[in-house]
């Protein structure tokens, strides 16, 4: 055993030897081999990783690019499978050029028969040369549960439209941003979103009407909307929004950043009962021509805070009941709001929690002495600025504790 031990310690001996004996260059070559292995190793590892990546990114932009080539992307609802529904109708028959259901290029046609239940995506590309009016393209369409029109469904040449969208009790998102409706003078003749009870949100924005005149009740009673995007949505000749969004009880936010409407007149009960409304910015509205307020935030009863502080409004003469019952309203700043108003009964009617008012830079024409109830239940302390004159008309309305500060007429002229 002893010699066994010896003889393998002799051998170890003679391996060290060895490579101690290898001269210096070659261990250094064999050292610049190995790491030259390495290294291709990585470069080959990283080239498969940015390969892969491109795959991926290229797989990306061909679905974007599917997307972006057609003129809607919509998604039905199908409760049971081998049940053939309306995709669009039946007079778009010639007019589609191609149809992609669930991922498949399929042969143009305006019912199919869907042999599973569940979403069904769909893309139509539509050719709309030589057409002048649409109408019925989804109309009570109660299987379609959302809608996306692609810039490329141009609408230019189109003078007629009608019944587009109407209604749908499935429907839940549309998508209509940069579509061009510049012939269109009702919008709820050709889009009427009305009573859609399973509608959460729609994106309006960056839309150029030009001879558009009304917009009036297209949302309305929508009971489950949320969020509507109007951003740089631009009308020169819309006068009149009436009842757009009454009776909207889910809706948050309306975003109207940028809304250009130079003509706009009236926006009467625009979110009269919107009850989840907490907050609204209207001061991006030109509001040159506005004459007419009556019940634009009737019976919001979450609105909390307003901002039309900086809007000009020379011709603005009826504000009556425009924040009636708006119960948690605690504040209101309209020093900036410059108007002559004629008819402001119940401007601030039922507002239990409001504690601090600024209408100082209010003209109020036609005072007569007859009583004017411009508030009622006011909460027992606050603070309030107004003019002299108005001050003494209404002061039986005005609490006690109220801190008043009166402004002469003289002061704001």
């Amino acid at each position: 055993m002893k010699e066994e031990t010896n003889e393998m310690f002799t051998n170890l001996d003679n391996i060290g030897v060895k490579i101690n004996n290898t001269p210096f260059y070659k261990r250094k070559l064999f050292i610049i081999i190995l790491l030259l292995i390495i290294v291709a190793i990585l470069a080959v590892v990283i080239i498969l990783i940015l390969t892969h990546k491109d795959s991926n990114s290229n797989n990306d932009s061909t679905n974007n690019e599917t997307i972006f080539n057609y003129s809607i992307k919509a998604e039905y609802s199908v409760d049971q499978g081998n049940k053939t529904i309306e995709l669009i109708g039946s007079f778009y028959q010639d007019k589609i050029t191609e149809l992609i259901i669930d991922g498949e290029k399929k042969e143009p046609c305006t019912s199919y028969n869907f042999t599973s239940a569940g979403i069904h995506t769909i893309y139509f590309t539509i050719n709309l040369e030589g057409i002048t009016k649409l109408e019925k393209m989804f109309y009570q369409n109660n299987n379609l549960l959302s809608i996306h029109f692609s810039p490329l469904f141009n609408t230019e040449n189109i003078t007629e439209m009608n019944n587009i969208i109407y209604r749908g009790d499935k429907l839940e998102s549309v998508n209509m941003s940069k579509i061009n409706i510049q012939h269109l003078l009702y919008f709820r003749n050709a889009f009427d979103f009305y009573s859609c009870k399973s509608l959460k949100n729609a994106d309006l924005s960056n839309i150029y009407a030009k001879n558009l005149e009304d917009f009036s009740g297209i949302f309305a009673y929508s009971k489950n909307l949320t969020f509507v995007n109007l951003s740089n949505f631009e009308a020169p000749n819309l006068w009149q929004m009436i009842h757009t969004f009454h009776g909207c009880d889910s809706l948050i936010s309306v975003d109207l950043t940028n809304f250009k409407t130079p003509s706009l007149r009236t926006i009467q009960e625009a979110f009269a009962q919107c009850t989840s409304l907490t907050s609204m910015d209207l001061s991006n509205l030109i509001t040159d021509n506005l004459t007419t307020m009556i019940q634009t935030f009737y019976q919001c009863y979450s609105l909390k805070t307003v901002n039309i502080n900086f809007i000009s409004a020379p011709k603005l003469r009826n504000l009556h009941n425009c924040f009636y019952e708006c119960n948690s309203l605690t504040s209101i700043n309209l020093s900036n709001l410059k108007v002559n108003v004629t008819d402001y009964s119940q401007l601030f009617g039922y507002c239990y929690n409001l504690s601090y008012v600024d209408i100082s830079s209010f003209y109020f024409y036609e005072l007569s002495d007859k009583s004017i109830t411009l508030f009622s239940h006011l909460p027992p302390y606050g603070e309030i600025y107004i003019k002299e004159k108005l001050y003494y008309k209404i002061k039986n309305q005005i609490p006690e504790g109220w801190n008043k500060y009166l402004i002469n007429n003289k002061d704001l002229d």
